[in-house]
């Protein structure tokens, strides 16, 4: 397996089942080369169909991945947003930034050191994320898995996800469709998100 694999694979489900209640996968990662393909596939399929001549010019630029630098796969990933891939209904990142300075827990300073934080872990991570290739290197749990995905997620593809989650073996599995959600069904649809956590997660955190 790719050393990406192996490492994920020595993670704390694997490592110490014991310690882990269970496993809930939120807009589960599973081949990151084969998500980025589609992606990006994705948002230029919608500039097309769009006639979206600013979207098709910036994608066609870039070319399919993988890619050598952040600020490429930052370009895909603004236009699988603004295409309706990253959010299922009228929620966007903007909105939730505003969500957010509008609490008295984050302020801009916090909205900056994010967006560095982020870019430091794009880059920092690359290496081994663009290697990893769950549904093939690893698919034995020794503890509960659950995942919870959005429907209209293509930022990180829901559809590989799924068949991710078909390869698992595992003491009990379960996976919970979003159907107004994308990538953040946390913010997407609450109420159900909530719902789950407690009707679902929370009793295999008593049993152990």
């Amino acid at each position: 397996p790719a050393p990406g694999a192996r490492s994920w694979g020595r993670s704390m489900p694997a490592r110490y089942p014991e310690k882990v209640s269970v496993y809930v996968g939120i807009a589960q990662v599973a081949n990151p080369p084969q998500g980025r393909r589609l992606s990006y596939d994705f948002a230029l399929s919608e500039a097309k169909k769009r006639n979206n001549a600013k979207a098709v010019s910036e994608l066609m630029a870039i070319g399919p991945p993988p890619y050598d630098s952040v600020d490429e796969k930052l370009i895909t990933g603004k236009w699988v947003e603004r295409f309706g891939g990253m959010f299922g209904g009228d929620l966007s990142t903007g909105k939730l930034i505003w969500a957010a300075l509008g609490t008295d827990e984050a302020n801009l300073i916090d909205l900056v050191a994010f967006g560095r934080g982020n870019r430091f872990s794009l880059v920092h991570l690359e290496d081994e994320i663009s290697r990893l290739e769950l549904n093939e290197d690893y698919r034995h749990f020794n503890v509960p898995v659950i995942f919870l995905l959005g429907r209209h997620d293509r930022h990180i593809p829901a559809i590989l996800a799924e068949q991710y989650f078909q390869a698992i073996r595992a003491p009990t599995k379960r996976l919970v469709w979003f159907e107004r959600s994308g990538h953040n069904p946390p913010f997407e649809e609450p109420g159900k998100f909530n719902q789950i956590l407690i009707e679902d997660v929370l009793p295999f955190t008593r049993i152990r």
